[in-house]
């Protein structure tokens, strides 16, 4: 059974908010990149690091 596009958005913000949590809990600092799926990860020494969420 397919699901619906409404449960499998809520899932995914569900999943990007329990990262950028655990990310946060850990000294990180996350920013949207804009029009993207991407978000920047800024770790305590302030190198950059860029992670996508994979469309699956």
């Amino acid at each position: 059974m397919k699901k619906s596009p409404v449960t499998e958005a809520h899932r995914v913000a569900t999943d990007i908010a329990a990262i950028k949590s655990a990310l946060q809990q850990q000294g990180y600092t996350t920013r949207k990149r804009p029009k993207q799926a991407a978000w920047t990860i800024i770790p305590l020494n302030q190198r950059l690091i860029l992670k996508s969420y994979p469309n699956s």
